[in-house]
C-alpha cells in the first residue's frame, strides 16, 4: 500500500548517504526502495517528483554496484519508478541492468534502441528475452548478427518480427541448421520465406514445412530448382577455377598464352569475357573474330582455329563441349550430330590449311564466312556437304539417335 509522499523522507536519505560504512549503504538501498515503492507518486507536486527524481539519481551515483543491483531487482517489476532513474539502471553495468532490462515497462522503444547501440552484447541478450519486443527493436537486435542474440529473438514468443527482419535471417541461415529451425518454429514466419527455404533444409524441416505452411507446390518446386542450381553452379565455378587463374595469371606475365588447355576452367565456369580475350592472344586474332569462332553455329570456324594452332584432338574435343555448354546454339547441351559433324571436319582438314585460314584471320581477312567446304581436301566429302548431322533415315533400324548430352559438371 502507497503513502502520501513525504519530503522528509528525501532529507532522512540525504543524511543516510553521509555514511559510507558498507551496512549503511545498504540499508540506504532498503530504504531508497521502500521510499519509491511506498510512496504515491501521484501524490507529488511536478515539482517535488522533480527533485525526488534528481535526489535519488545523485545517490545512485555514489552507491556501490551491489546496492545498485539490488535497488534494480526492487524497480524492474514496478511501474511506479522515476523514468530517469530506470534509464540509468539499464545504462548501468550488467549486472545492475540485467534486471531492469529483462522486465521494466518504462522503458520506450527508443530507449531500448540506445541501449543496443551503445551497450554490450549482455545488454542486448537482455532486451532480447523481454516478455514484448516490438518490431523495430527485433530488427536492431538481430542486425550485429550475435548467435545468441538471434536465438533469444526467435525464441521469444513475445517479439514482433517484421517481414525484412525475417528475410534477412532466411538469407543466413543457408550456412546456419541450427537457426533454419528456430525459424521455422516462428509461428509468424510468412509461407513465402519458409517455401525459399525449403530448397536448402534437411529433410525433417522440409517435412515441417510442408505440414506448417500452406506453400504452393509450384513455389517449393520452383524453390528446389533454383537452390540446387545455385549450389551447383557455385560449386562447379570454385572447382573450375581453382588454380586457373593463377596459372593464366602467370602465362599473361610471360606474355605466353600458348596451352588452350588453361582455358578450359574458364570455359566450364562460364567466365565468358575473360576466355573470349584469352582465347584471341591464344589463336593471336581480334577478339571479334574470337567471339565468332567460339559461338559460331556448326563449330568449323572453331576446329580451323584449334587445328591451325596446332591442338590435338582429344583437347579440341574437350573445348568444344566445355563451349557448347557455356550456352551454344542447343541452350547448353552438347548435341551429338553436331560433335560428329565438328569432330570429322576437324580430322579432314589439312593442318597447313587451317594455318593458312588462320593467318589470314590474323590480317583481318573476316568478310563472309569464316570457314567453307573448299578448305576440305577429301573430295568426296566436298561433293556431300558435312552439315546434316546423322539421322534415323541414314541409319535404318539402328537405334534411336542420342539425346543431347547433359551438362557435365
Amino acid at each position: 500500500m502507497t503513502t502520501p509522499f513525504d519530503s522528509e523522507q528525501l532529507q532522512g536519505l540525504l543524511i543516510l548517504a553521509q555514511d559510507k560504512r558498507p551496512d549503511a549503504r545498504a540499508h540506504l538501498a532498503v530504504r531508497m526502495g521502500d521510499m519509491i515503492l511506498g510512496t504515491d507518486l501521484g501524490s507529488m507536486s511536478p515539482r517535488e517528483r522533480e527533485l525526488a527524481e534528481e535526489i535519488l539519481q545523485r545517490l545512485l551515483h555514489d552507491l556501490e554496484m551491489p546496492i545498485r543491483r539490488a535497488l534494480a531487482e526492487r524497480l524492474a517489476a514496478e511501474g511506479v519508478a522515476p523514468r530517469r532513474l530506470i534509464v540509468q539502471l539499464a545504462n548501468d553495468r550488467i549486472e545492475v541492468a540485467w534486471p531492469v532490462l529483462l522486465k521494466s515497462e518504462l522503458l520506450d522503444d527508443g530507449e531500448l534502441l540506445n541501449v543496443i547501440r551503445t551497450r554490450t552484447f549482455q545488454h542486448r541478450l537482455a532486451i532480447a528475452r523481454r516478455e514484448h519486443i516490438s518490431a523495430p527493436v527485433s530488427d536492431a537486435l538481430v542486425r550485429p548478427g550475435e548467435q545468441d542474440v538471434v536465438r533469444a529473438v526467435l525464441e521469444n514468443p513475445g517479439a514482433t518480427i517484421a517481414t525484412d527482419t525475417f528475410e534477412s535471417l532466411v538469407e543466413i541461415s543457408q550456412a546456419d541448421s541450427d537457426l533454419q529451425e528456430m525459424i521455422l518454429k516462428r509461428e509468424d514466419l510468412d509461407p513465402r520465406l519458409a517455401g525459399r527455404m525449403y530448397g536448402w533444409v534437411s529433410e525433417a524441416l522440409r517435412r515441417h514445412i510442408i505440414e506448417n505452411f500452406e506453400i504452393d507446390h509450384y513455389l517449393l518446386d520452383k524453390a528446389i530448382g533454383d537452390a540446387l542450381a545455385d549450389v551447383v553452379a557455385d560449386h562447379a565455378r570454385a572447382a573450375a577455377l581453382n588454380g586457373a587463374l593463377v596459372r593464366i595469371r602467370a602465362a599473361l606475365d610471360r606474355d605466353d598464352v600458348h596451352d588452350l588447355q588453361m582455358l578450359l576452367p574458364l570455359a566450364r565456369a562460364g567466365e565468358r569475357s575473360l576466355l573470349e580475350t584469352l582465347f584471341a592472344k591464344f589463336a593471336r586474332v581480334s577478339v571479334a573474330t574470337a567471339r565468332r569462332c567460339l559461338y559460331e553455329q556448326g563449330g568449323r570456324a572453331l576446329a580451323v582455329a584449334c587445328k591451325g594452332c596446332h591442338v590435338d584432338k582429344s583437347l579440341f574435343t574437350e573445348f568444344f563441349i566445355a563451349m557448347r555448354q557455356l550456352g551454344g546454339p542447343s541452350g547448353g547441351l552438347v548435341d551429338p550430330g553436331e560433335l560428329f559433324d565438328t569432330l570429322s571436319f576437324f580430322d579432314l582438314v589439312e593442318e597447313s590449311v587451317a594455318e593458312a585460314r588462320v593467318s589470314a584471320w590474323r590480317r583481318g581477312e573476316t568478310r563472309g564466312p569464316l570457314v567453307d567446304d573448299g578448305m576440305v581436301a577429301n573430295e568426296d566429302v566436298r561433293r556431300e556437304p558435312l552439315s546434316p548431322a546423322p539421322t534415323r533415315k541414314m541409319h535404318a533400324g539402328s537405334p534411336p539417335r542420342r539425346k543431347p548430352l547433359k551438362r557435365l559438371n
